[in-house]
């Protein structure tokens, strides 16, 4: 699938395509607009907004008209006789305080404007869905917001409506709580109206003639959609769940019985593509973990009906996804996906149209559902095998402690039930942008001389050069001693607070005159000169005496040193069991390709640190693609306490894992990690594969050694450079931060460059 086009939207809800009077229409209803000053809550925002019609022309979609639709969580198509209706339903009114009380509105269709035709008081609706029997013409509203188990009010009760050939009225309530979704579908002479609700649970009912009754409850909570769809002389029937399974089911003898388990929690809606006697299911993925922390990047899926069995055939991104829809042009055939939440909880996310090629692969042509069964039977869900015995260690070990680090926090779960804390650390850490934007003054000028080499004749260089020297003029005149005692005022810090702006204005200054330089005479501009009167100081043309790469060693290791600190400090008064400590470090850390292993991460060599060593190294893993928490959920306890499930989850079934080793090769050599060995550099190496080992802070062959391999090595995060060197060096002074010898800092003098 092929991603053409991206749709300007605002949290939205539900995507419908339509042919009408020749033209072909998309109608994407919003829940919600972004509130400047408000908190990233999928339960705010502005609901005041309008439903988005396009119109398809020349292979895309453009805009053609907006409608008012508050809260806009759907819109239905239909027609009835030979006129034609959009019914939209509509959650909720205001921008806090909100109301769930409001009025859905059914357009008509008239020429190439949708008019208002008749407005329903509604609560918190959801979805319409039409279906006719015979020639009378329904539409279903599925509505509620009622509390977990408990039934909605009178007025909130899921309802159909009929045609009376001239307005839709009244016809009859389903029980429910929180309605989401319907499906009408037959099979031979039985009339089937399927009914999702989160709170209560989700059921098929039966026309008997007059009405319908219920026919069949459905396991599971949290229900969402239902899609039927026969496939193979079969009726099948998906039904997608939030918080537990979603769920395959098979026609047989009269009723719906379990076939297939598709995904675990996070399924929102279905849309089957028939092709031949197979088809494909498009299953869109909502969300994982809480109203208040959700983690909205999931992959969605497009699985493959073949011989009974869905099978998955590709996955693609979605963001907080709703909704999908296909349609047929111009020869193609297209996937429209509604996407309402961004990775930080924000309803401003762009919605996608896919161009599809369903042409069966040949790896997926010829697959035996017996032996998928038998390969689902270990590792096909939260039921298989593996995942049982995951249970079991997870339940093992829910008394320790797991540590568990992000990209912005580390968060403690005591165990047994106790609630988390949390520690921030770099981007939070007071200093952190300060000292980073002066340790980069050396790769940038790096990467404006690589500009030059490229394209010698061309402006770039020159202008990213001059906006170079105007942001470092910039960070010289705002440093001082009292910026750095007073203001950013690091504990770890105390006492070099003038040597750390001395060393700032010289780097600014030294830059700024080295910049000057080259750009009136930029024959001069060449690596070797660069190194010589910049980075290494031998040569005098700008009145350098302290390397570069001694500002870019000191700055670093100040950073490493003050987070180390804190989370010592941290951890240390929690009286942590070593022993039975649990670790993970999570999610991206730095660029994409750092800190993916024990030796180059340096969130790891903290851990390490504080732990004295005593953390056994197989019980610190590195996840890089599992699920993470948002920054500003880690102040929300509601949050913590939903991500520490998950979090034991990934730990114990990891561990689980290893574990099979020895009892299945006991006898062959062992896997024993040793992430502290680091090369010993000598007079003759010439190369290394990880960073190299310190002597001591005045190793400048390590040193600098370490910030090649740092832009070498896409596995190390660059300010992570001297990270463990620093830890050590707390380690060795009783993490007393005034004892410690800062290299390039302690024992440099730099001069009050004019």
């Amino acid at each position: 699938m092929q991603s053409i086009q991206e749709l300007d939207t605002s949290g939205a809800r539900a995507v419908e395509v339509f042919e009408h009077a020749g033209a072909r229409y998309l109608v994407v209803p919003q829940l919600a607009e972004d509130v400047p000053g408000q908190p990233p809550l999928m339960t705010l925002g502005n609901s005041n907004v309008d439903a988005l019609v396009y119109r398809w022309e020349n292979g895309r979609f453009i805009e053609h008209a907006r409608l008012p639709v508050p809260g806009g969580e759907d819109a239905e198509f239909f027609r009835v006789g030979t006129r034609a209706f959009v019914a939209t339903a509509s959650l909720r009114t205001g921008a806090d305080p909100y109301s769930l009380h409001t009025q859905s509105t059914i357009f008509e269709l008239i020429g190439g404007r949708f008019e208002v035709f008749q407005q329903v008081p509604t609560v918190a609706a959801k979805q319409w869905t039409h279906f006719r029997i015979g020639e009378r013409h329904f539409l279903a509203l599925a509505q509620g917001a009622a509390h977990e188990e408990a039934e909605a009010g009178s007025d909130a009760q899921s309802r159909i409506f009929e045609w009376d050939g001239d307005t839709f009225r009244p016809f009859q309530t389903v029980r429910s709580g929180w309605g989401y979704n319907w499906a009408f579908f037959e099979i031979g002479d039985e009339k089937l109206l399927a009914y999702a609700d989160h709170a209560v649970p989700s059921q098929l009912l039966r026309w008997n003639g007059e009405r319908f009754e219920a026919f069949q409850q459905l396991a599971g909570k949290s229900g969402r959609a239902f899609c039927h769809f026969e496939s193979g002389g079969t009726h099948w029937l998906a039904f997608a769940c939030l918080l537990d399974d979603s769920t395959l089911y098979r026609w047989g003898e009269g009723r719906f019985v379990p076939h297939q388990k598709l995904s675990g929690p996070g399924g929102r809606e279905f849309e089957w593509i028939p092709q031949g006697d197979g088809g494909w299911l498009v299953q869109i993925n909502f969300l994982q973990g809480s109203r208040e922390a959700p983690i909205t990047q999931l992959q969605s899926v497009v699985y493959r009906m073949q011989q009974g069995r869905l099978s998955e055939a590709h996955t693609f991104p979605t963001s907080g996804g709703t909704d999908a829809c296909t349609f047929q042009a111009d020869g193609h055939r297209y996937l429209v996906v509604a996407n309402s939440l961004s990775a930080d909880v924000r309803f401003h996310t762009p919605s996608r149209v896919y161009r599809l090629d369903l042409t069966p692969s040949s790896s997926t042509a010829h697959q035996s559902p017996e032996l998928l069964r038998l390969f689902e039977t270990y590792t096909g869900g939260p039921h298989s095998i593996g995942a049982n015995l995951a249970a079991m260690t997870g339940a093992a070990t829910a008394a320790d402690p797991l540590i568990v680090a992000t990209s912005a926090d580390i968060i403690l779960f005591p165990g047994g039930g106790r609630d988390p804390e949390v520690e921030g650390f770099r981007l939070s850490t007071r200093g952190f942008k300060e000292l980073a934007g002066i340790s980069h003054h050396g790769p940038a000028v790096a990467s404006i001389l690589q500009m030059r080499l490229v394209e010698p004749d061309g402006m770039l260089w020159r202008r990213e050069a001059e906006r170079l020297i105007a942001a470092t003029r910039d960070a010289r005149e705002g440093n001082s001693v009292a910026l750095w005692r007073d203001v950013i005022s690091v504990a770890a810090y105390r006492g070099r607070e003038e040597r750390i702006a001395e060393l700032v204005h010289y780097s600014c200054v030294l830059t700024e005159r080295y910049l000057e330089r080259v750009l009136a005479q930029p024959d001069l501009f060449t690596a070797a000169d660069m190194r010589e009167h910049y980075l290494e100081a031998t040569g005098s043309a700008v009145g350098a005496t302290v390397p570069m790469n001694a500002v870019m060693i000191a700055t670093f290791f100040l950073v490493g040193m003050d987070i180390s600190h804190r989370v010592i400090t941290w951890l240390d008064r929690h009286r942590i069991d070593w022993s039975r400590a649990m670790a993970l470090v999570i999610g991206r850390q730095g660029r994409p390709t750092a800190g993916v292993t024990w030796t180059t991460n340096s969130v790891c060599a903290m851990i390490l640190g504080a732990s004295r060593q005593q953390l056994a190294l197989e019980r610190l893993f590195i996840a890089p693609h599992a699920q993470t928490l948002p920054p500003e959920a880690a102040s929300d306890l509601a949050a913590l306490r939903a991500f520490e499930s998950p979090m034991r989850s990934l730990w114990a079934h990891t561990r689980a894992v290893s574990e099979l080793g020895a009892l299945m090769y006991e006898g062959y050599p062992r896997y024993e990690p040793q992430s502290t060995m680091r090369p010993v550099l000598t007079a003759d190496t010439q190369a290394v594969a990880e960073m190299p080992a310190i002597t001591s802070p005045g190793d400048w062959r390590a040193l600098n050694t370490r910030l090649r391999v740092v832009l070498e090595d896409p596995r190390q995060l660059l300010s992570g450079c001297v990270t463990d060197y620093a830890v050590d060096q707390l380690q060795a002074n009783d993490n007393d931060p005034s004892r410690v010898i800062v290299p390039g800092l302690d024992a440099t003098t730099y001069p009050p460059l004019p």
